[in-house]
């Protein structure tokens, strides 16, 4: 859910389910212009508005218009919602917990998170799907009739795989009806850099013609949308539950004033050393190698601090997504890496959700000395992060939305399927998921 002020500024709120608390002193700001009128949908939210120079308390407490005042994009009769400053709003919707929304209420619910699907699809043609068979990383599979089959499997990380496939298995068992599955084959790559006309995790963000053909790609969620057990993260549900309960006790002042990293120079060293580098000895630094024995902090102990440095790896980095659920600043160089969610980042203007520095990190210390001089404009940032992802696209209901949109994007793009004969489809994924092979050892 995510409502988005353009015209007017908000003072922090309290959602009441009845009547109105006494306004507070509000911030100044500048006269709203005109929006459209529209009803969108149903909360009980108190506001302190100010138009036109005045300011006046506000109750809602039924169908919710567009008005001169006000640009809302809630869905579903069930929001709760609070308001921050600058008309920030966080929501806890029944539409980012349902796994079984429609084609056009996925559209409506998340309206820029099919971004990277038509980018894909406008490419054109694929043709007949590429197979990669045996391949390190790839693992070629279908759909038919609603069922989830395994046709080969490239050797790679194991749970990387099996994360993927369990996406996609729970996307389509909690389709509203199996006649929206299209039937496709289909290659997933869970290495780190991407393949051409396969699903990836990631592409480049400048195109270019060295690396034109292995940027055709499509981008899907990443593995760890599912869970990420190596680092010991465990699910993004799991690490969201968690982050909530740390955040519960924290206002922006309580929060640590340090730029916080842990990580290795090991992988991109330039950009990971130059950040060493400009972090070196500065008050507002922890910014330290990573040692998993003496300063290792989990994603939750993260969230307590207030500016999160991200640092992209071999391509992207899989930290990006759980620094997104905290409200604090992300702070990064121009990113070299997209992934299906990059299309909502915002580096400026209202929904400024991430900070971008120089490549060589040489304006740092000038960003985080502004950030603190205007905790407002921070917070602002910080309150973004957690409306854009933590309480909207990172969610269950946009996940299998993404992965049903891909099904039938994909379906537009490549060779028919039709019917496969039973013996011809693979091996069904209930069967692959508890042995891990293709084919099972005969026992008589």
């Amino acid at each position: 859910m995510k409502f988005t002020a353009t015209s007017f500024f908000l003072l922090a709120a309290p959602l009441v389910s009845a009547g109105c608390l006494p306004p507070t002193t509000p911030p100044a700001t500048t006269p709203p212009t005109t929006g459209s009128t529209k009803p969108v949908g149903w909360v009980y939210i108190k506001a302190d508005v100010i138009h036109k120079g005045e300011h006046s308390t506000q109750c809602h407490n039924d169908k919710l218009h567009q008005t001169d005042k006000w640009q809302w994009n809630f869905y579903g009769e069930n929001d709760r919602c609070k308001l921050y400053m600058y008309g920030d709003i966080e929501c806890t919707g029944t539409n980012t917990l349902k796994l079984y929304l429609t084609d056009s209420e996925c559209s409506q619910s998340f309206p820029h998170g099919f971004d990277e699907l038509e980018y894909a699809k406008a490419r054109g043609s694929i043709g007949k799907t590429p197979r990669h068979d045996d391949e390190h990383g790839y693992m070629r599979a279908r759909i038919h009739d609603g069922v989830l089959y395994v046709i080969n499997r490239g050797s790679d990380v194991w749970t990387r795989q099996i994360a993927i496939l369990q996406q996609i298995h729970r996307a389509i068992l909690t389709a509203p009806s199996p006649s929206e599955i299209p039937n496709i084959e289909f290659t997933i790559l869970v290495n780190d850099h991407p393949g051409a006309n396969v699903w990836s995790l990631a592409r480049h963000s400048a195109p270019s013609a060295a690396n034109k053909e292995v940027n055709n790609t499509w981008l899907m969620p990443d593995y760890g949308f599912w869970s990420w057990p190596e680092p010991h993260i465990g699910s993004l549900d799991g690490v969201k539950e968690k982050v909530g309960k740390v955040e519960e006790g924290l206002t922006w002042d309580t929060k640590i004033s340090k730029a916080v990293w842990r990580g290795s120079v090991h992988w991109n060293s330039g950009l990971r050393g130059q950040l060493m580098e400009q972090a070196k000895g500065k008050a507002w630094s922890d910014v330290q190698q990573l040692n998993w024995k003496k300063n290792a902090l989990s994603m939750e102990d993260f969230c307590k601090y207030k500016y999160l440095m991200y640092t992209e790896g071999v391509t992207y980095s899989g930290r990006l997504r759980y620094f997104q659920l905290c409200r604090s600043i992300i702070i990064s160089p121009p990113l070299q890496w997209r992934t299906h969610l990059s299309p909502l980042l915002h580096p400026q203007g209202p929904n400024q959700n991430i900070v971008l520095v120089k490549e060589d990190w040489s304006d740092l210390d000038d960003v985080i000395k502004h950030l603190e001089a205007n905790p407002l404009e921070a917070e602002r940032i910080a309150n973004n992060t957690v409306n854009t992802f933590r309480a909207w696209y990172l969610t269950p209901a946009m996940e299998v939305c993404y992965w049903r949109k891909m099904f039938r994007a994909w379906a537009e793009v490549t060779d028919a399927v039709g019917d496969v004969k039973l013996g011809d489809r693979g091996t069904r994924w209930e069967s692959f998921v508890l042995m891990g092979r293709l084919e099972w050892d005969r026992t008589a």
